[in-house]
């Protein structure tokens, strides 16, 4: 298993992120997780995968959560490690 770190650019008044993966383009995303920085660590990936990423904003509203869009959609792939 390995990790990746993705990074993105900064929000003006978000609260946090949500960062969402997924196997394929254009599949089904999977919530990896939330932060309040602009930089996320997911671990427990598979060498040689290439995994899609996707951002969005947030901020608290008095119902809940207040949504940006999602970022455009990057992938990375886990280079396989030279013997």
């Amino acid at each position: 298993a390995a990790s990746m770190k993705v990074n993105w650019t900064a929000t003006n008044g978000s609260e946090g992120y949500e960062v969402w993966y997924s196997t394929a383009q254009n599949g089904s995303y999977t919530l990896a997780g939330t932060t309040t920085e602009c930089t996320f660590i997911q671990n427990n990936l598979i060498i040689g995968t290439t995994y899609y990423y996707k951002v969005r904003a947030y901020k608290t509203v008095k119902d809940g959560k207040d949504y940006s869009v999602y970022t455009s959609v990057k992938s990375l792939t886990l280079p396989v490690p030279k013997a």
